[in-house]
């Protein structure tokens, strides 16, 4: 039991770390509202730079490719062009203030006796687990991995899908990304305009 907590605090540290990655460059690369002057892709240059210094570590020690997040980032952009996008907002009311509970994929779930009240939110393949109990996720973060017909079907019943664009999914977003309904794109390179 004390294995199973130590792996689950660890677990969610690593979670936190990549889930606030992914909420922060959302915003990196969808349009800013109409109603604005100050588009968001200045706002968060200038925090590009502070992260900038992470991502080259991450860059170096996954032996990722920055041009190849880059391409992602815009092949995820151009194919949404004609897609509906969600945004900030939205995201926001099904967080902000509300009680949170966040499902990675791993053997803790199967022990799971009971799931609070809450918003629930799915990292890949834990979305096939709430499904299969009968919970549709709120949210799901994703970079197209686990079973993504699971995620497709929960996006088409109203799931908010947070889609990170890196190098290495460049053919699952061609692939999967017109199944999708709400997406929030996401990338971790500089920010794309538009």
């Amino acid at each position: 039991q004390e294995d199973i907590v130590v792996d689950m605090i660890v677990f969610v540290d690593v979670f936190f770390f990549f889930f606030s990655s992914f909420f922060f460059f959302f915003l990196m690369i969808r349009r800013p509202p109409r109603s604005t002057l100050f588009p968001y892709t200045t706002l968060f240059r200038s925090e590009y730079e502070e992260w900038r210094k992470f991502y080259i570590k991450i860059l170096k020690d996954f032996g990722f490719s920055e041009e190849e997040d880059l391409k992602a980032g815009k092949l995820l952009k151009n194919l949404l062009e004609n897609q509906q996008r969600s945004g900030y907002e939205e995201l926001e009311k099904l967080i902000k203030n509300k009680r949170v509970n966040i499902f990675g994929a791993g053997p803790v779930l199967e022990s799971l006796k009971e799931i609070q009240e809450g918003t629930n939110i799915a990292c890949d393949g834990a979305t096939t687990f709430l499904m299969e109990i009968g919970i549709k996720p709120e949210i799901i973060v994703t970079d197209l991995d686990g079973k993504v017909e699971d995620q497709i079907e929960a996006s088409e019943n109203g799931s908010l899908v947070v889609i990170h664009a890196h190098g290495d999914n460049i053919s699952s977003l061609k692939k999967y990304l017109p199944g999708f309904r709400k997406v929030i794109p996401t990338m971790q390179a500089e920010p794309v305009e538009g």
